[in-house]
């Protein structure tokens, strides 16, 4: 429902097939409002899920259309970003030790 939601604002360039992997392709067909603090190394998107980056996006993108990007949606958006990151990262050291022998 979330992944709809932010498709609406997006538009069909950047629907979801598949929520729950990493970012990194979307991230090159649907790109983030060219702002520096979304100037971010190919590493995050890798852990960032594809549902939580559109909805990243949509925030923003909302968030700027109108001028209401202001340092409370800075913070936001920073905070959003670093959760999701460390979610992804948690995620991955979970995975890669119960792997390993």
């Amino acid at each position: 429902m979330l992944a709809d939601a932010a498709t609406s604002v997006l538009g069909p360039k950047c629907a979801l097939p598949d929520p729950w992997k990493d970012s990194r392709s979307l991230a090159k067909i649907c790109p983030l409002p060219a702002r520096e603090e979304f100037g971010l190394p190919d590493s995050v998107f890798r852990d960032i899920r594809a549902v939580d980056y559109v909805l990243i996006d949509a925030l923003a993108t909302s968030l700027l259309s109108p001028g209401s990007y202001d340092a409370t949606a800075q913070r936001l958006m920073l905070n959003f970003l670093l959760s999701a990151t460390l979610l992804g990262e948690h995620r991955r050291d979970a995975k890669r030790s119960t792997v390993s022998p």
